[in-house]
């Protein structure tokens, strides 16, 4: 028995990562990945048993896992932003919350042979666009503002409104005498959430400003607050926990109390975690009798829900500063995601348990519907983006890091090209590229303006060269968290700290590793050239960066990344003749 409940405990967590991993590899959300997994470990190969493994306390683990995801959310939620996207938000989850509700209760009415307020209940379930696609998928697109931000507010902050619309309904199916008014259920989830997370917010920033608790207890004692403030609220209103971790992580990330960068990198490792064992747990009590049942019904429950997104959106921005192209990129996703899935999966045991007629569609038609419109969402975000013109510009700077001429020389070659370069110099001296009209970030290297300037610059890949004595092992990690590790390109000199020390850093070894322990006297001439007469060229010159005709530029790594490139900038030791187009300086 025990040995079936570790098995079914590593299949969660190991087919929840893998899923994940498998859907950043093929650029896809990745729900689309999670959920067929789910159904493979449960109903078909029944490694998972969810009825098993959890019984009843299935409800408050999903719900408390649901709370931390919407906290993880709320982290990203500034705002500063809200007189920009405050309208068409408040819109989108009252007047387009109501409409959605209405129009995907009477079409479940029409479509299943459920009673009406099964309907009624299924209509509330798929009101919620779910943080844990949008937020990827934003992630991926890079979408210009307001657009950006309307999305990732409506997601976040309709997740607990929809949830308690949901659990309203339900306990009025439960108990018809007792039931709940869903208005009066939501002002009072609503007040007693935003007091409870507010509180549990300033709570931990003071703590945290006070130095009252150890750096290695800051994140322990994060998760901890936030499950007490989820159980709080609950215990004083229904479903008030959703409302109060989604505000109490909006009040951590605005607060200006106490830093919190740590806190947020940890709150994104947990919600990638519980996010995967969350969708491969809900797909696993799914029936596959049932879900196909249901599966023409709920295609056409998602082209009806699809097809009133427009007018949701319309009537719901009215006033608004948005654009048309704003308004038809918004139209276009709305995708359902965990809240949905946890819900409907939870409910339909419930009421099936309570012999409720058309209990048991209710789980497989929500399904049907998350993963149509996450798969729609996924298709046209992009394609959407650019031919809507609501895509932000794409990140195409290179930032150079370090001291040594060749450097220099390297970023002289990449802007005399039209590629946006920032030189950032850890020593005092920049007077060599200063000289040479090159962009140099001169601020400390942990102040929050680098971060500004990159994205000023739209900076997508750094290499960094630094030979100054522990500054090299920070700066990779200072610029892993902004662009990502894939995206920092690594040249280990020997002041910088050992090999080892660097590779502890991570970063990509720059260069195939061939100006490893370069100094800054070493005999380079950085020279650029058509690929094709590189091609011709001695083979001792080092590739630093392929140039493609749309003005892009990629880094030569460890693999010879010159796909679509007609230019290349590389370094010798000697001048290359006549045929290349030098300007840099000769050894």
């Amino acid at each position: 028995m025990h040995e079936d409940l570790a098995l079914a405990i590593a299949v969660i967590l190991g087919a929840g990562v893998l899923a994940q991993w498998l859907a950043s590899t093929l650029r896809v959300p990745s729900v689309l990945i999670l959920l067929p997994a789910g159904v493979i470990v449960g109903p078909v190969s029944g490694l998972v048993d969810v009825e098993a493994l959890f019984g009843d306390a299935l409800f408050p683990l999903v719900a408390i896992a649901v709370g931390i995801i919407l906290f993880e959310g709320g982290l990203g939620l500034d705002l500063a932003l809200i007189r920009r996207v405050g309208r068409p938000v408040v819109g989108l989850v009252t007047v387009g919350l109501a409409l959605t509700w209405a129009v995907g209760a009477g079409a479940s009415l029409v479509l299943f042979d459920v009673p009406a307020s099964v309907a009624l209940l299924l209509g509330a379930i798929l009101v919620v666009s779910g943080p844990t696609v949008v937020l990827p998928l934003l992630d991926s697109v890079q979408l210009r503002e307001p657009v950006g931000q309307v999305l990732r507010w409506e997601c976040i902050v309709i997740d607990p409104i929809g949830a308690v619309l949901a659990v309203s309904v339900f306990e009025a199916i439960i108990d018809s005498e007792t039931g709940l008014n869903p208005l009066a259920v939501l002002l009072s989830s609503a007040v007693v959430g935003v007091l409870v997370g507010t509180a549990g917010g300033l709570g931990l920033a003071l703590l945290l400003r006070w130095h009252l608790v150890p750096d290695r207890l800051h994140s322990p004692l994060t998760l901890a607050i936030v499950v007490g403030c989820f159980v709080a609220a609950n215990a004083l209103s229904v479903e008030a926990g959703l409302f109060a971790t989604t505000v109490m992580g909006m009040v951590v990330a605005n607060q200006r109390l106490a830093p919190i960068a740590h806190i947020a990198a940890f709150g994104e490792d947990v919600g990638v975690l519980l996010l995967g064992g969350l969708f491969i747990v809900l797909a696993a009590t799914v029936e596959l009798h049932a879900l196909r049942s249901v599966l023409v019904p709920g295609v056409l429950l998602l082209i009806v829900l699809l097809a009133v997104r427009p007018l949701v959106v319309r009537l719901s921005t009215l006033g608004s500063t948005l654009t048309r192209h704003d308004r038809t990129y918004l139209a276009l996703i709305a995708p359902r995601g965990v809240v949905a899935a946890s819900v409907a999966a939870l409910f339909s045991v419930s009421l099936e348990r309570e012999g409720v007629r058309g209990a048991a569609e209710l789980a497989p038609a929500a399904f049907v519907v998350i993963i149509g419109s996450v798969a729609f969402a996924s298709a046209v975000a992009r394609p959407a983006a650019d031919r809507l013109r609501v895509a932000a510009a794409p990140r195409t700077g290179v930032l150079l890091a370090g001291d040594q001429e060749w450097l220099v020389d390297m970023a002289a070659a990449l802007a005399a090209r039209e590629v946006p370069v920032m030189l950032v110099s850890p020593g005092d001296d920049d007077r060599l590229a200063s000289d040479r009209g090159l962009l140099t970030y001169q601020g400390a290297l942990d102040d929050p303006q680098l971060n500004e300037a990159m994205e000023a610059v739209g900076v997508g890949a750094a290499v960094v060269a630094v030979a100054v004595e522990g500054v090299g092992p920070f700066l990779i990690e200072r610029l892993s968290e902004a662009l990502g590790r894939s995206n920092v390109y690594v040249v280990r000199l020997g002041g910088g700290g050992s090999p080892r020390h660097h590779a502890r850093a991570w970063g990509r070894r720059a260069f195939g590793g061939a100006l490893d322990e370069a100094s800054d006297d070493g005999p380079w001439t950085i020279t650029t050239s058509p690929i094709e007469r590189f091609d011709r060229a001695p083979r001792d010159a080092v590739p630093l960066a392929y140039l493609r005709a749309d003005g892009t530029a990629s880094i030569a790594g460890p693999w010879r990344n010159r796909w679509g490139a007609h230019e290349i900038v590389a370094a010798r030791c000697e001048p290359l003749g006549p045929d290349f187009d030098l300007g840099a300086r000769t050894c």
